[in-house]
């Protein structure tokens, strides 16, 4: 078969990051073409395949050995010395590993775009935000296989099978979460932070009924396990930087650069560290420290309602729906706010609640509204298409 040839002027060759070297698939459907470049799947197979496999069977002979010199004969799924407590323990490890090795391996080869935008100052951000939410979904499935199978025990050899599994399909999808990483993921991942890690300390704190006291509870020293949900609103914290930093990198790449935008980028960093601050600083007592988180609330507060205020001078050509959407949501947290101060009809936690849904709500769609403004403006150009002999 005679090869086909397409003439594309090199800044669309740069924008595609198309390698003219290699071929290009080119895909008829709806009346519509499209332009594949796709790396060679077997390179990519391998690759797979030697990260995950390798350290896979690293950690099951560790876990072999660890239980065999012990001379523990069975090894309960929960618990103290547990299959739980070394799946926590090397799965998450090599989980962030194999994620770390295939993230600076895009980024040094060029091989992904949005891997390339990424600065390096916020790849611990992201590696960090990635290796905690593998733990907390860990931490989420063992409960729910505690609960399951209630005093579960497995020998040395099932038990080594089982790890083995486990820990494959960890690292398997580490890595395939690193090869597709894109400002969407990432936004996803802020968003399963944020839920997974709220509903496991609402979960671990049910018996206090913290529900009676506030949201807040959940962060303080009288807590089980405050640190799931403080660390949770501090990771969200540095994933929200990482990604602002990110978004706006691209937005001036696409040529959209004005004070405006700076005003913006500055007003949702503050946003973000305020959001960290409230679960870097428990709420405990009466003292300083009880001072600092409920000011640490209130600037939040003040921040969102400042952005929500200047959306339709902050963000050029803003959708109208947003604004409507953006207005709504500010109206409904004023709304909240009388009914709890004035009224008396919701309780501190239920407010908490409200408000808190619908702020992290809005900033979410503010963040998927700000993705859509990385995108260069729409260019058209002329070309000829010759039919082959």
């Amino acid at each position: 078969m005679d090869d086909k040839h397409i003439t594309l002027p090199p800044e669309i060759i740069n924008q595609l990051d198309i390698d003219p070297h290699k071929p290009v698939q080119l895909t008829v459907n709806d009346n519509k073409l499209q332009l594949n470049q796709n790396p060679d799947p077997r390179e990519k197979q391998s690759m797979s395949l030697r990260y995950f496999i390798t350290p896979t069977i690293l950690a099951t002979i560790l876990f072999f050995i660890r239980f065999t010199l012990a001379g523990q004969s069975l090894v309960p799924l929960t618990g103290n010395n547990s299959l739980e407590n070394m799946t926590f323990l090397l799965g998450t490890l090599t989980g962030f590993i194999v994620f770390s090795i295939i993230f600076i391996s895009q980024k040094r080869r060029r091989r992904n775009t949005t891997v390339e935008k990424i600065y390096w100052r916020n790849f611990p951000t992201i590696a960090i935000a990635f290796g905690s939410m593998l733990f907390l979904v860990l931490i989420g499935t063992f409960e729910l296989l505690g609960t399951l199978f209630v005093g579960a025990n497995f020998d040395v050899y099932t038990a080594t099978i089982l790890f083995f599994i486990f820990v494959a399909i960890i690292n398997y999808t580490m890595i395939n979460l690193a090869l597709s990483i894109t400002p969407s993921l990432i936004i996803n991942l802020l968003m399963t932070v944020i839920i997974g890690g709220m509903t496991l300390a609402m979960i671990s704190n049910s018996s206090l009924k913290w529900w009676h006291r506030n949201f807040s509870f959940l962060g303080t020293t009288d807590a089980n396990k405050s640190w799931e949900f403080n660390l949770t609103l501090v990771l969200s914290a540095l994933l929200m930087i990482a990604l602002i930093d990110y978004l706006f990198v691209a937005i001036h790449q696409a040529h959209y650069k004005s004070l405006r935008l700076t005003t913006l980028r500055v007003l949702l960093t503050l946003t973000a560290t305020s959001f960290g601050a409230v679960g870097l600083i428990p709420n405990n007592g009466d003292g300083i420290m009880h001072i600092l988180h409920d000011q640490s609330a209130r600037i939040l507060v003040l921040f969102i309602i400042a952005l929500i205020i200047g959306l339709r001078w902050l963000i050029p050509n803003i959708s109208r729906e947003f604004l409507q959407v953006s207005y709504a949501i500010a109206i409904g947290l004023i709304i909240a706010l009388i009914l709890f101060l004035f009224v008396g009809y919701f309780s501190l936690t239920s407010f908490e609640l409200i408000s808190a849904s619908m702020s992290i709500g809005w900033i979410l769609l503010l963040l998927q509204t700000l993705l859509k403004f990385t995108v260069n403006t729409e260019k058209t150009y002329t070309i000829t298409i010759e039919a082959s002999k």
